[in-house]
């Protein structure tokens, strides 16, 4: 399962659907093995938004102060909830962002969103301009004022439950900032991927993935099996072994963590991994091996995330070749080449964004 960019979610729904495919060719085709999960790409909302001059809390706790003074500053009022970090706030770095914040809304971790405020303004504006440049109708209005009442990773950083990479962000504003002017999704997921560090361990409550620890390598998951409530528990994704029964397949390099809502049969949240040359079976909702390359193949997806299916498995293209017939899933066949997708492709001009996550 591709996650270029956006954050996974998994609903239940009745009927399994087709083959999971990546954000990067227009949106994630959804997709459940034998287990009848859908996947969608999502982003859960906080419940603050900016108050007069500063970021209002979505979750409980003392503020925190920012970088500077004004950035810290907590709002003196905020929609969903109480003033963030009180009703004041003292400037510089080693300040508290006023008292701890009272009810659903108190201010949270005020400083580590407001490093976000840089990256957000500098994707509303790519996306301001891609979608203009490509023609495509956009609802980018009050992009900036909307991210943290809408985005998953402002509101994990505002409940403490995530932690940000601060050594990895200047890299991800540039690669925003290019990103104006040359249209493209790839090299922006890539310099923006991995830099959210969820703080909660397995079995501890989680609202989305994103607040979920992992170790390296390892793939998680928020669990919230009921359909109708706010949190769930974050859960180790069952590891698929050959023959098990599975939901869908983890690519090599793909970051393939989801949050899960609705599913109660374990095998609809169980991968197969390449790594372990086994892929899901859109046929069987089984583990099987992956068909090596120039072995004989009837099955569309038996060939695994770089190969494909005709007559026997062929090699499918990279950055940069032609794509005569298919390229690997991170591209797009754009002018026959493989080439990064636009940087329009998914919710981007509604202003949804590419991380960090």
């Amino acid at each position: 399962m591709t996650n270029w960019g956006r954050s996974w979610v998994l609903v239940a729904v009745p009927v399994a659907l087709a083959a999971c495919g990546g954000a990067a060719n227009g949106g994630p085709a959804a997709q459940a093995g034998m287990g009848g999960v859908g996947i969608a790409a999502g982003h859960g909302g906080t419940n603050g938004r900016a108050g007069s001059s500063g970021l209002a809390g979505g979750g409980t706790g003392s503020g925190q102060a920012g970088a500077s003074g004004s950035n810290a500053a907590a709002g003196q009022s905020s929609s969903g909830g109480a003033p963030a970090g009180g009703s004041s706030s003292a400037a510089g770095a080693n300040s508290a962002g006023g008292s701890s914040g009272a009810g659903g809304g108190g201010g949270a971790s005020l400083g580590a969103a407001a490093v976000l405020v840089p990256l957000t303004q500098a994707f509303c504006a790519a996306a301001r301009a891609c979608c203009s440049a490509e023609g495509m109708p956009a609802e980018l209005g009050d992009c900036e004022s909307n991210f943290p009442r809408r985005d998953s990773t402002f509101a994990s950083l505002m409940r403490g439950a995530a932690t940000l990479d601060q050594a990895g962000l200047p890299a991800c504003l540039a690669s925003y900032q290019q990103a104006a002017t040359k249209c493209e999704e790839l090299p922006v997921w890539n310099a923006c991927k991995g830099l959210l560090h969820g703080l909660r361990k397995e079995n501890e409550k989680c609202v989305d993935v994103g607040e979920c620890a992992r170790d390296a390598g390892q793939t998680v998951a928020c669990v919230i099996a009921d359909s109708n409530a706010k949190e769930g528990v974050c859960t180790k994704v069952p590891h698929g072994k050959l023959g098990d029964a599975c939901g869908t397949t983890c690519r090599v390099g793909d970051s393939c963590s989801f949050t899960s809502i609705g599913a109660s049969d374990p095998s609809s949240i169980t991968y197969c991994y390449e790594q372990d040359g086994l892929f899901c079976s859109f046929d069987t909702g089984h583990c099987q091996a992956i068909i090596a390359l120039g072995s004989p193949c009837t099955a569309s997806d038996s060939c695994g995330s770089t190969s494909f299916c005709d007559t026997t498995c062929k090699k499918s293209g990279v950055l940069g070749e032609a794509c005569t017939q298919s390229c690997i899933p991170a591209l797009s066949c754009i002018n026959g080449q493989c080439r990064s997708p636009s940087f329009t492709v998914g919710g981007t001009c509604s202003g949804f964004w590419f991380g960090p996550y």
